[in-house]
């Protein structure tokens, strides 16, 4: 085995810890990001997400993130497992309300953990509850069935910084095509950063 393999290998299981400690039960996702331009990822950053803000959103186990402003509470979800690298369904059941966070809606939702509160209910980000067909960890969300194609090659993507996740969907590979949608997780946990 390669040095590379065998660090690889070694923060992937520091990071399994740190995750399943944190709610998260299922094993990562093991492709680390590559870049291959970064002429191409530069130019990237530059795309206007705001019009795909209603067709995505990001999971976490029992709760869907999303940047849309509208109440998507009912909507049914396709969701692309970055961990299990399968593709799953949802509904979203209920909207939480920010300014009424119950501890069952902690529990299920660990991003509004009261570390994590404050964090990640900025940028009118809205957080509900998911119903899904299995248990899933951390995942990118789809609600926009009618023009759902899945397809690896779309390009579905997280890597982690210090304190967050980052959540991207591509128009083509990851890394190094445009950008269609991204977010963020704030993760209280310290956490080895992937990201390029």
């Amino acid at each position: 085995m390669s040095h590379f393999y065998r660090l690889r290998m070694a923060w992937l299981i520091i990071l399994t810890t740190c995750l399943a400690l944190a709610g998260c039960s299922t094993t990562l996702f093991d492709a680390p990001p590559t870049v291959t331009s970064t002429a191409k990822l530069s130019a990237s950053k530059s795309v206007n997400l705001a019009p795909h803000a209603s067709e995505y959103g990001w999971v976490h186990a029992g709760c869907f993130a999303s940047l849309s402003s509208n109440d998507l509470t009912g909507a049914t979800v396709k969701i692309i497992d970055l961990q299990g690298e399968r593709i799953l369904h949802g509904r979203l059941t209920k909207r939480i309300d920010p300014l009424a966070i119950t501890a069952q809606d902690q529990q299920q939702c660990f991003a509004l953990s009261n570390a994590r509160l404050e964090y990640n209910l900025t940028d009118g980000r809205s957080f509900y509850s998911i119903e899904t067909d299995s248990n899933v960890g951390l995942a990118i969300g789809v609600l926009n069935d009618a023009r759902f194609d899945f397809n690896p090659s779309h390009g579905y993507s997280y890597c982690q910084t210090t304190h967050r996740l980052l959540f991207t969907v591509w128009e083509q590979a990851p890394y190094t095509s445009a950008k269609r949608w991204g977010d963020s997780y704030y993760v209280d946990d310290p956490m080895i950063p992937t990201c390029p």
